[in-house]
Formats: structure tokens, sequence, C-alpha cells
């Protein structure tokens, strides 16, 4: 009763470019249908996203009788996209300018996604898939291969793993790695709840901190030697 006869403007609101409300009539009024979306108001002034499908309905003549005008409030979804976008920017921008290498990878070792720390470093190793090393390396560290560790949910942190170059220098890294799902985004996947499974591998370089301590401990180790060939002396 309170918009019977009234101008659908009604629902109108200033946020909405007046270039698409151009757009709509002059669809609509050469008889095609139109789809979009406008800000609308509520009956309390509220602003709502509205997804507005606009068609003519035509008489016997042809000429456009009226237009259906089909609404569906669509601000919560709207939110939802940007907020799922703007978290997406957000860990992009982290894992673009994290000084580690990261790297996620399937259970059967293929690279799904890496960051330019990865792909630096990758070149700096001849173009061979560190992480085929990495993994290597890991298995013998932990005995476990990455299907038991996706099946354990098995994590850990701070493992070194040494990566040998076909130049024959080693470099040294400390590993962690967490377990990472992901669900099925099919529409057939829709009432199932299996999903895939993957590691999420990231490797921080300290072949320098292992060179200080290889160098320490030798330094130790001639010292002791030292000290004992002093003694040795002592005695003599």
């Amino acid at each position: 009763d309170e918009v019977v006869g009234k101008n659908e403007s009604i629902l109108s609101d200033k946020a909405t470019p007046l270039k698409i409300y151009h757009d709509l009539w002059k669809n609509i009024t050469s008889g095609e249908v139109w789809h979009g979306r406008l800000v609308n108001r509520r009956k309390d002034r509220s602003k709502y996203l509205a997804d507005l499908t606009v068609v003519p309905v035509m008489g016997d003549d042809g000429y456009v009788l009226h237009y259906m005008g089909m609404h569906r409030d669509v601000t919560d979804l709207h939110q939802l996209e940007r907020k799922v976008k703007n978290q997406d920017a957000l860990i992009s921008s982290v894992i673009e300018a994290a000084p580690v290498v990261i790297v996620l990878v399937d259970t059967a070792g293929r690279v799904a996604f890496s960051n330019p720390a990865y792909k630096d470093l990758r070149r700096e190793m001849d173009g061979l898939e560190v992480s085929d090393r990495f993994i290597g390396a890991l298995k013998e560290s932990l005995s476990q291969d990455l299907a038991d560790m996706c099946a354990k949910g098995f994590d850990f942190a701070a493992v070194e793993v040494g990566v040998k170059s076909s130049a024959g220098d080693t470099r040294w890294f400390a590993c962690s790695a967490t377990k990472v799902e992901g669900q099925d985004m099919s529409a057939a996947g829709y009432f199932a709840g299996d999903g895939t499974c993957g590691l999420l591998l990231v490797a921080n370089v300290i072949t320098h901190q292992r060179r200080r301590y290889e160098q320490a401990r030798t330094n130790a180790v001639r010292a002791m030697m030292a000290e004992q060939q002093m003694v040795q002396g002592m005695r003599e």
C-alpha cells in the first residue's frame, strides 16, 4: 500500500552513477533485458546493494507495455567478496615481500605456489626445482614423506637442511612446514568433504650462520687439540 502508484525512483540512491541509469534505460526502452547492480535505499533510508534484472514486457503490437524488475539484496555477498579480495591482497603482499623462501607443494611434490624469494633461489640453483631437494633432505631428516605428513597433520619447525647446487657447494636452510588443506571448489564437490592436501614450506637461508658455527666448532677443536698437546708436553 505504501509503494503502489509511486515512482520506482523512491528506491534510488545518489551513490549510483548516472551513467548506469542511462545504460539501464537505453537497454530496456530498446526492448532488451538489463542486468546490473544499483545502490538502493530501504524504507529506513539505509543503503543496500541490489542485484537487478529489468525485463521489458511487450504487447502484441511489439511495443513495451511494462518493465518488470527483479531485485535481490546482495549487500552481504558483496561485503564477503570484498573481504576475501582484501584478505587475498594482504596475504599476497606479505608473501611477495617476505625475505624467506615460501613454496606450497602437493603430496606428489608438485609446486602449486611459490614466492619471488623461491624463484630467485631456483635461478641461483641453475633452474633446478629446489623444492625436490628440500623434500628429499627433509625425508632423510624426518623419515616421513609428504603423504604421511598430510595424513598425520605433521608440522615441524627450524629443521636444518643442506642443499647442494650443481657446482658442488652446499647451502643451508632452516625449514619449517605446516599442513594446508584446500576445499574442492567444483559443483560436484559441494556435498563431498574431501579436499586436497599440501605442505607449505618456509625456508630461511642460514648458510652464513652455519659457516660461522662450523668455523667456531673447528676453532674449538683446534684449541682443544692445542691444549692436549701442551698437557702432553708438560708430562714429557
